[in-house]
């Protein structure tokens, strides 16, 4: 097409290359997750925040509050959320669901990285002095504890998609992921485990003689 004064647009009639839509926050490989244990060890806050958010899949606005006081009795890490208010209980210190078991190792490691605090505060999540820390501070810095060992795009919101596809690929249903994560819609529940590695799903764990 000749546009003013005779100049010709050569992308005139070139369609546009097809853009893959955002599945938003990236989740975190198990191998992701294994080279940021391996950089950040046990004691370190980077650490804490890392298995907090893992286990609980806890949205970061939510995992900033939690600390001692949200442990129950009865051994449940207890907490209403605060973008629904809806109720969230999570095995801390009881008999895991068959789903879990196989992940019993990343709570253990919870629990080490909290009893490695070296005083304890308010909130497991927290400043050098004990203060509490904002959500967005946490983000921005655990977004760039990421960065700097080479693990681009990895956000504490991208752990619990993490964790929802974790529990799709042990065998949870789509309820028992709503519990433990929080969601109350079935909907988003699948849009976050869509991608989860299917022949997990179906593996009996052995070849057919």
């Amino acid at each position: 097409m000749v546009k003013e004064y005779g100049i010709i647009d050569p992308t005139d009639n070139i369609a546009k290359a097809a853009v893959a839509a955002s599945d938003g926050h990236v989740p975190w490989s198990l191998s992701d997750i294994a080279k940021f244990r391996q950089a950040y060890a046990i004691g370190r806050p980077e650490r804490l925040a890392l298995e907090l958010l893992f286990w609980t899949g806890a949205r970061v606005g939510d995992a900033v509050r939690l600390g001692r006081g949200n442990v129950t009795k009865d051994g449940w890490l207890s907490f209403r959320q605060g973008k629904t208010g809806g109720q969230v209980d999570i095995p801390f210190k009881r008999q895991l669901p068959d789903f879990a078991l196989p992940d019993a190792a990343d709570l253990q490691m919870l629990h080490a990285s909290i009893d490695a605090q070296s005083d304890k505060h308010l909130t497991f999540v927290c400043t050098q002095n004990g203060a509490s820390r904002s959500h967005k501070a946490v983000g921005s810095w655990f977004a760039g504890k990421a960065r700097a060992i080479g693990l681009e795009d990895r956000s504490a919101h991208g752990l619990r998609k993490s964790r929802a596809i974790r529990w799709a690929e042990t065998g949870a249903s789509e309820l028992q992921i709503g519990a433990w994560t929080g969601h109350a819609s079935i909907s988003e529940i699948i849009r976050y485990t869509r991608k989860f590695n299917r022949r997990a799903a179906l593996d009996g764990g052995a070849l057919a003689k």
